[in-house]
């Protein structure tokens, strides 16, 4: 799962922007169109790529705030698939995905990378 760094990562947001520079496009993916509550990986990955590319383009306040709203539209889309998951319908559930707003963002961040609430 991707999930965008944190706005104060300046290293990591370096890191983002090289990479989707360097691999504009994803490899053939299979998908099934006729299912919304699967990922149409291709489409997801485009517009993923158009929000990064944004993102990148900015600069200071500007693109914190703009790499903060795709922390939070990555993790939201994360959530939407896994309530439509056959994990999620067999019991087995993500517990971040319960919370909401920046709370949901914060327990991505622990639950994935093990980062403290304060480490910038």
């Amino acid at each position: 799962m991707f999930v965008a760094p944190r706005p104060t990562d300046k290293r990591a947001i370096g890191l983002m922007c090289s990479f989707i520079q360097d691999t504009p496009s994803l490899p053939n993916v299979e998908r099934n169109d006729d299912d919304d509550t699967m990922p149409n990986w291709a489409r997801l990955y485009s517009e993923r790529s158009d929000d990064v590319v944004d993102c990148c383009q900015t600069e200071g306040n500007e693109q914190e705030l703009c790499v903060e709203t795709l922390r939070q539209k990555t993790v939201d889309q994360y959530c939407f698939f896994w309530r439509n998951s056959p994990e999620n319908h067999l019991g087995i559930n993500d517990p971040c995905c319960e919370e909401t707003g920046e709370a949901r963002v914060q327990c991505m961040d622990q639950a994935r990378y093990g980062f403290d609430v304060d480490v910038g």
